[in-house]
Formats: C-alpha cells, sequence, structure tokens
C-alpha cells in the first residue's frame, strides 16, 4: 500500500533513485552513497548540477568519479555518465519519472538521453 504523500522517483537501468528517501538502490539493494554524491546524480538525472553555486573542478571531478564507481561503471561498459570535453557532465541513459501520486493513479515519464555526436579528427 502506498502512503499518502506524493513520492516520486526515478529509474534507470538496474537502479532506482528515491529522493525523499535519500535512496539509491541496484536491484533492490542499498548503495551507499555521502549526500554530496546522492544530490549530483539527482541533479543530473535532472539534467542540472548545482544550479546557482560554484562548484571546483577537483570536487566535481572527484565526486562524479565516486558516482561512477558506485554505478559500476567500468571502460569495458555500463556508462551512464558522459564527460563533454570543455563542457561538464551529461547522464546518458534512458530515465523513468515516476510520480505516485496516490493509489489510483501513477504518473510515468521516460526521457531518453541524446548524444552528442563525436567530431572526427580532420
Amino acid at each position: 500500500m502506498l502512503s499518502n504523500r506524493s513520492s516520486r522517483f526515478y529509474e534507470f537501468g538496474p537502479f532506482v533513485l528515491d529522493p525523499a528517501e535519500h535512496t539509491l538502490l541496484r536491484n533492490g539493494e542499498s548503495v551507499p552513497l555521502r549526500p554530496k554524491v546522492f544530490d549530483t546524480l539527482l541533479m543530473l538525472v535532472k539534467s542540472a548540477v548545482w544550479p546557482g553555486q560554484f562548484v571546483e573542478e577537483g570536487n566535481l571531478n572527484k565526486t562524479i568519479s565516486v558516482l561512477r564507481q558506485a554505478l559500476g561503471e567500468s571502460t569495458e561498459g555500463n556508462h551512464f555518465i558522459e564527460t563533454v570535453p570543455k563542457r561538464g557532465y551529461r547522464f546518458v541513459v534512458n530515465v523513468r519519472d515516476v510520480n505516485e501520486a496516490n493509489e489510483d493513479e501513477l504518473v510515468v515519464e521516460t526521457r531518453t538521453c541524446a548524444r552528442l555526436p563525436r567530431r572526427t579528427a580532420q
């Protein structure tokens, strides 16, 4: 049974990100994340990182590295976060935005992520 409060969560790959509970689950198992790392993932999923705040590049790079490790990214595949040279980072997997308003209503929005074409050397 769902609670009376509205809950929104995001699904991508084997993960469920629940902002209200401040949790990330992989195949139903909790993935521990420090608060700022969780917030960075949430903002990436929502397509913005720390809006209106200055973030030192070294701190952001470290946070993205921790996120990539938590998401199980490797050089062989499982890429969720893409580095956009001289621009920043982009979340590149399909995300389902699920909003449970009440027991009678379930709203699901699926977003696809477009990748920028890679430039070829000339």
